[in-house]
């Protein structure tokens, strides 16, 4: 289920699944200003030009970046350390994984890794072994396709010592 909203020149998209809600918003670099529903398909208007979301073959893309940003997460316990130790993840595309741990430096990156379709969960999950306060990550996906992350699990467990 998703609410769309366009304010001037950006659109912001409310996603809500079992589970998981998230805004995602987008620069379509015009501003709209009408938008319609028939037979199941977007259409959005801007000045005189009309434009169908996807295409008419419901499988047209853009090569606009998409960025998932998970912001800084500290299971609870700002102060203590955790020994991060995977990141498990099932996408399909091609994306960009960055990991920060420094909430101080946050283009400071840890790991970057680029994969593509890709199910790297369990045993397979991508190995990061840091001693860290807090982790965010980014995926980054720019490709002219269809991109989906179906999976996203930090694995980690509490420092038994201290700074």
């Amino acid at each position: 289920k998703r609410l769309m909203i366009a304010v001037g020149n950006r659109v912001y998209v409310l996603s809500s699944f079992p589970g998981i809600s998230a805004w995602t918003e987008y620069e379509p670099g015009f501003s709209i200003s009408d938008m319609v529903v028939s037979n199941r398909r977007l259409y959005v208007r801007a000045a005189d030009s009309v434009y169908l979301y996807g295409g008419t073959n419901f499988n047209t893309y853009d090569t606009s970046t998409v960025t998932v940003r998970v912001p800084y997460l500290d299971a609870a316990r700002p102060s203590d350390y955790k020994d991060l130790q995977t990141i498990g993840v099932a996408l399909e595309g091609l994306w960009t994984i960055q990991i920060s741990t420094d909430p101080n430096n946050p283009t400071g990156s840890l790991v970057t890794e680029a994969i593509t379709n890709v199910s790297r969960v369990g045993d397979e999950a991508i190995q990061i072994n840091s001693r860290v306060t807090h982790v965010a990550v980014e995926l980054t996906n720019s490709e002219a396709t269809y991109g989906v992350i179906s999976q996203f699990v930090l694995g980690y467990a509490r420092s038994d010592t201290a700074s």
